[in-house]
């Protein structure tokens, strides 16, 4: 639940954001070099474009693993509205009696409009600056598990322990001998490998203080 209201939060934030800059870039109607008013039209298909590359950018920061799925999807998303979004709209008013009438001759005023790339450009940084200062915050100063497990995994650390099944063959090993060794009174030398054996016992013995770096008191 906290994690819900954290978003609805979060989107809400973006939306306040999304709402002064634009009310800022456009302000008095967004009058263009010739004099005349952008208008209500390109001012919203500004902020949706604007919009639009906030929410793929929020989309990127959350994504833990990049797919081809993912590049198609959030890159993908923007480059296709780009496609998209010019051709319904001259598309649309020529069909049959037409309809969308009023997107009739926005595509060169929102592209030749200086206010549309200053939307595009602001408002995704201004509004994602906060979500990327968290999420490096938490990276590097509020580690979880998986954020080492990325890095192990993206620096190629090698694993210094030992697999599974070898540590248990050394336990049993280990425990035999001791078996013996009560039994019999000594011990069959075992050599280096014993004390390797024992060793890794004691790296692994859960009961023992551990020091700052893991070392065992």
């Amino acid at each position: 639940m906290h994690s819900f209201w954290s978003w609805v939060g979060n989107g809400f934030y973006h939306s306040i954001l999304a709402y002064f800059f634009g009310t800022y870039i456009f302000i008095n109607d967004g009058v263009m070099s010739d004099g005349k008013t952008a208008g209500h039209w390109v001012w919203g298909m500004s902020s949706s474009t604007a919009i639009l590359l906030v929410v793929l950018g929020k989309a990127a920061l959350i994504t833990n693993i990049w797919t081809k799925y993912h590049v198609i999807a959030i890159p993908g998303s923007f480059i296709i509205w780009l496609i998209l979004f010019p051709v319904y709209s001259y598309a649309a008013p020529a069909i049959g009696s037409g309809f969308s009438t009023e997107l009739v001759g926005i595509i060169p005023v929102i592209f030749s409009n200086p206010s549309f790339y200053a939307m595009c450009l602001l408002l995704p940084p201004a509004c994602l600056l906060r979500d990327f200062a968290w999420k490096y915050a938490k990276r590097m100063y509020f580690p979880q598990a998986y954020h080492h497990i990325q890095e192990i995994q993206k620096y190629n650390v090698q694993d210094y322990r030992p697999r599974m099944e070898q540590f248990q063959k050394a336990v049993r090993k280990v425990r035999q001998v001791q078996r013996m060794r009560k039994q019999r009174g000594y011990a069959f030398s075992a050599g280096d490998e014993m004390g390797q054996q024992t060793r890794l016992l004691t790296a692994y013995d859960t009961t023992r203080g551990r020091g700052q770096y893991g070392e065992a008191l």
